[in-house]
């Protein structure tokens, strides 16, 4: 027996372990009373409620929850469940354009308690530790984390010799197609039941795109490119790579070997149907500026990565507080909501070098309300409305 033998022997034992896993995996999870249960809808009713308890059709179910629950499992149970369509309608998110497509409350539920019971805990173990989207104990902060982390180490053992690849899906919700998604979550889901109820959540939006306003659709978005993810991770070698649901970057030493890793990647979202925005889409030196996740970074010429708030998410701030100026002289916002709006935007800049930014900020909220009190945050013992505290007497002073 050679090398190669005893390697592929070695292979078949792994991937016979690994898939052994999967299919405990999926068994345990797939228990329909652990799913679609009463006590598990209940729970879930309960838990999506407190995000929409000003709504009329929130309340009008939740008034007799108990029943329209039980309601909701018997149908589940027969088979006879139908999902009642969506509620549509466009806002617009930092000059963006969005479709959200919301489900009903008796739906929200039931699909609540199955990704929360079932699909996350089945999909989750096949993702890479650098996917930092819409999972619990992961977010901006942690995705933000990580790509610090990923520059930290490469500055450690290249210094700044090195160049970042950035890349942005186009559309992404609205491009992702169904069948290929339905294909590879069933490989995952092995119980039928359950794969006809994915099936059913998803099918709904047409044969190309998934509506925002679902949670299926989030945590579907967030697996679809999975096979992009283990590519450069794990076929092509490429330590330092993270990815927050439609923008991600890979940092490389070798411009060369990067771009080879870059063409296999564009191979693969067209395999995929993922289209890129090749204007988003870049190769940046290590010695400049660069931008993600709306926080400006830099290294410096010692290897320390520095992190500042992006300068457009100041002035358009500026531009948001001058519009809620005409709205109020118009009557149609009080005081009291422009002052917990531009509390709100202070106390997220919590990433980077904001303390100037927060200064000039407060400054120009006193000059265009001059008729109230200067801005003083609310008294509370925490780190960062200290801080505020701070730099609104600064802000009286000058």
């Amino acid at each position: 027996m050679n090398s190669k033998e005893r390697h592929e022997i070695r292979y078949q034992r792994r991937k016979a372990k690994r898939e052994k896993r999967n299919e405990e995996r999926a068994a345990q999870y797939t228990q329909w009373d652990n799913v679609f249960g009463l006590s598990p809808l209940l729970k879930a009713y309960k838990s999506v409620a407190t995000k929409s308890r000003g709504h009329a059709a929130t309340q009008i179910f939740m008034a007799n929850l108990l029943i329209n629950a039980r309601t909701e499992e018997r149908k589940l149970r027969a088979g006879t469940w139908k999902t009642r369509g969506f509620n549509h309608f466009t806002i617009i998110e930092r000059g963006k354009k969005r479709d959200i497509k919301s489900v009903h409350i008796s739906e929200k539920g039931i699909q609540n308690t199955f990704c929360n019971n079932c699909l996350i805990p089945i999909l989750r173990p096949h993702l890479i530790y650098d996917n930092g989207a819409s999972l619990k104990g992961k977010g901006t902060d942690f995705a933000l984390n990580r790509f610090t982390k990923h520059l930290q180490e490469f500055t450690r053992k290249h210094g700044r010799n090195g160049y970042i690849y950035f890349y942005d899906f186009s559309g992404y919700f609205a491009n992702i197609p169904i069948a290929p998604l339905s294909t590879e979550v069933g490989k995952k889901v092995m119980d039928g039941r359950m794969r006809e109820m994915f099936n059913t959540f998803v099918n709904a939006f047409g044969e190309i795109g998934l509506g925002l306003g679902s949670q299926v659709s989030q945590i579907s978005a967030v697996f679809y490119p999975n096979g992009i993810d283990h590519l450069i991770k794990d076929r092509c070698g490429m330590r330092y790579y993270g990815r927050y649901m439609d923008d991600g970057y890979i940092i490389c030493h070798d411009l060369k070997r990067l771009k080879k890793v870059v063409t296999l990647f564009e191979k693969e979202c067209d395999r995929s149907g993922i289209i890129l925005n090749k204007k988003k889409c870049q190769f940046i030196k290590l010695t400049k500026n660069f931008v993600f996740l709306k926080t400006r970074f830099f290294i410096t010429n010692t290897g320390k990565v520095v992190k500042r708030i992006n300068r457009q998410t100041s002035r358009k701030e500026r531009q948001r507080l001058k519009a809620y100026r005409r709205f109020y002289d118009m009557g149609i916002m009080t005081y009291e909501e422009i002052y917990m709006n531009f509390h709100s935007w202070l106390l997220s800049l919590k990433r980077g070098r904001s303390f100037n930014v927060k200064l000039n900020a407060i400054k120009y909220f006193n000059g265009l309300f001059p008729e109230f009190p200067p801005y003083r945050p609310p008294k509370k013992n925490n780190r960062r409305t200290k801080q505020l505290h701070y730099i609104a007497k600064l802000a009286q002073r000058s």
